[in-house]
């Protein structure tokens, strides 16, 4: 669908539109059609936008031409609707908004503007337009400008379309079955950055080591290698580990391997081929997961593609894998071709090159058949769309539980999953909250409640089980780097690990690991890429782990039904999860005051842990400590 942009300011500026259009990295240029007007038309599928305008690179604004700001999260953004209703409601027919099960079940999620008429109903109707039945409000939430409400029932096998109290008329989704193999579905996948683990003990030396008290640098090289993570398997099953994951293996003479020479290759420093082959069969043997990271979208200039663009400029038979700007292409003249942004070393790759994207999915496909359970897309909003795609249906035919995790930086990882590509993708937007409440301390407890329930809501409804939660990873500070305490770590692991999202466990979290040097850039956190430490299953935070995660995979297997989040007060993050045999409930106290606990426990038979508490409770929660109880009955302040 063709959308229109206009802004009216000084002649001669240089504007822009900024926004999920697909994602926040895209700049679209808008064109000056005459001195001081600016236009510009973008091909949108339909959904709700969240942009601005950006003009000079440093000006951003709302958009003049749209009344509807939204300040949810105070940053002032223009909401565009796209094929849906007219605002004040923000609906569009797609999956951020609404979804049908296999069994029917529809759930609605609408934005409307506060003092706008809100629907209390959603009418379903048959295809000549008669009422069959109705969606009643479930959930309802108000913060600063916006009102969100969700619907949810079955629907008649009858009903094909769906009207808005006079709003909008809709034709129904089509029911869709979950996107990922089941495995995936509560997965705690241990995230081992190969070159800071341990090297086997038949391994032979790599010559760059350095000893393991020298502080991380980008530079500093400690030489874990596969053997090292086969003879670890013993430790992390004891934790709990179900899946493990693996930085890059393939040949780079980096620590991180995120700068491939050769992607077809593993690095003989990491061992031979049949090294990967042990490690597989030995994960399987103990019933633990193998998940490789796919790092295509560029390469090192070392590569020999880039080596022979190097050579041959315009005659070369690789000049389509990359994304030239001008000949002669030149290291000298970084311009000439696109490259990592600040690292001329790393030319990006063009990946819808049909040549390129052949050889790359030849490479994941030849991991496959060799027992690898999963794919890590690295920087999947870099790629086409129609990569990962390609690569989902042609891996799945190899295996059909092969899992892919989208690493993505956007609000709408919606848009990876299923059929854009991915099982699982990085939720960003939680982790940030998660630091800003149990971390930083930047937000009480009930303003992280109300954060979380909305972000979810705006991912989209049914996602609970595909939405990748994490407290760090390799490209963040740690954890406890920015919180410093180690208790804040251990308040936020209870809140983490028994939710029924699957969980990207960054190594050394059990043993608390931390610099203490917190670095504001991304993706530059090499000081917090420190070594694992000896393995021990007996530091406080590696027995609180162990723990967390037999609770985990107890209450996975008896299937405790979705998350609901408790409206508990400043004080206490809590939620509960409930089945028909009863009710896990799990309360956090974040602040530094002791927090009433009477209303959480009333219908408790069992406290399961307590962290940082002594009991008997006596209806209190300590400062900084957590509780888990299991009800037998629904508690009644299910939010």
């Amino acid at each position: 669908m063709q959308v229109d942009f206009r802004w009216s300011g000084s002649p001669g500026k240089k504007v822009e539109v900024v926004g999920e259009f697909p994602t926040w990295k895209v700049l679209h240029r808008m064109h000056e059609t005459e001195p001081g007007h600016y236009s510009l038309s973008l091909e949108l599928s339909s959904g709700i936008y969240s942009y601005k305008i950006r003009v000079d690179e440093s000006q951003w604004l709302s958009d003049p031409e749209n009344p509807w700001t939204d300040h949810v999260l105070d940053f002032g953004n223009s909401t565009r609707v796209v094929g849906g209703s007219e605002p004040p409601l923000f609906f569009a027919p797609c999956r951020r908004c609404w979804v049908m099960d296999s069994d029917r079940v529809l759930t609605v999620n609408v934005e409307t503007e506060t003092g706008a008429r809100q629907p209390d109903q959603i009418r379903l109707l048959t295809e000549g337009g008669s009422i069959c039945g109705h969606l009643k409000c479930r959930v309802h939430i108000r913060r600063a400008n916006r009102v969100f409400l969700q619907f949810q029932d079955t629907v008649p096998q009858d009903a094909t379309k769906a009207s808005f109290g006079g709003y909008s008329e809709f034709s129904l989704p089509k029911p869709e079955e979950p996107p990922g193999p089941e495995w995936m579905k509560g997965a705690l996948i241990y995230s081992i950055f190969l070159d800071r683990w341990f090297r086997g003990s038949s391994s032979p030396p790599d010559a760059r080591a350095q000893l393991r008290d020298i502080l991380s640098t980008r530079n500093v090289i400690y030489g874990g290698n596969l053997d090292g993570v086969r003879e670890s398997l013993g430790y992390l099953c004891d934790l709990g580990v179900n899946a493990i994951a693996l930085t890059p293996i393939y040949l780079s003479n980096s620590p991180h391997r995120y700068d491939a020479h050769d992607f077809t290759r593993v690095d003989p420093r990491l061992g031979v081929e049949k090294d990967l082959d042990r490690l597989i069969e030995a994960c399987h043997c103990r019933g633990v997961k193998l998940i490789l990271d796919a790092a295509f979208t560029h390469c090192h200039w070392s590569h020999p593609a880039f080596r022979d663009l190097l050579s041959y400029q315009e005659s070369s038979k690789y000049r389509s894998w990359f994304r030239v700007n001008r000949f002669p292409v030149s290291l000298d003249d970084p311009e000439s071709y696109a490259h990592y942004p600040r690292n001329r070393g790393l030319p990006l790759l063009d990946l819808s090159c049909d040549t390129l994207r052949e050889h790359i999915i030849a490479v994941a496909e030849q991991w496959i058949r060799r027992g690898v359970d999963g794919l890590r897309l690295d920087a999947a909003e870099e790629a086409p769309d129609e990569l990962w795609r390609t690569l989902r249906h042609r891996v799945r035919k190899l295996n059909p539980q092969v899992a892919l995790i989208a690493e993505c930086v956007t609000d709408q990882i919606i848009r990876y999953l299923g059929n854009g590509g991915a099982d699982a993708a990085t939720d960003f937007t939680t982790h940030e909250l998660i630091i800003r409440a149990f971390a930083l301390r930047q937000l009480t407890a009930k303003e992280f409640t109300e954060l979380a329930r909305i972000t979810e809501f705006r991912q989209g409804p049914r996602l609970e089980s595909y939405r990748l939660q994490f407290l760090d990873n390799h490209d963040t500070n740690r954890f406890v780097t920015q919180a410093y305490f180690y208790v804040r770590l251990r308040l936020a692991l209870t809140y983490l690990l028994l939710r029924p999202e699957p969980v990207w466990f960054y190594y050394g979290t059990e043993q608390a690991i931390t610099s203490r040097v917190a670095r504001s850039e991304k993706e530059n956190a090499w000081p917090d890429r420190m070594p694992m430490p000896p393995l021990s299953g007996q530091t406080e935070t590696a027995v609180l782990v162990r723990w967390l995660l037999r609770l985990r995979q107890c209450f996975t297997s008896a299937e405790l039904g979705d998350t609901c989040m408790l409206d508990a007060g400043e004080q206490l993050v809590a939620y509960e999860r409930t089945n028909t045999k009863g009710c896990l409930t799990v309360a956090v106290n974040i602040s530094n005051h002791p927090a009433p606990l009477m209303a959480l426990m009333v219908d408790s038979d069992t406290v399961l842990l307590t962290v940082h508490a002594d009991e008997p409770l006596d209806g209190m929660l300590p400062a900084n400590s957590a509780v888990v109880l299991w009800c037998s009955r629904l508690n009644s302040m299910r939010a």
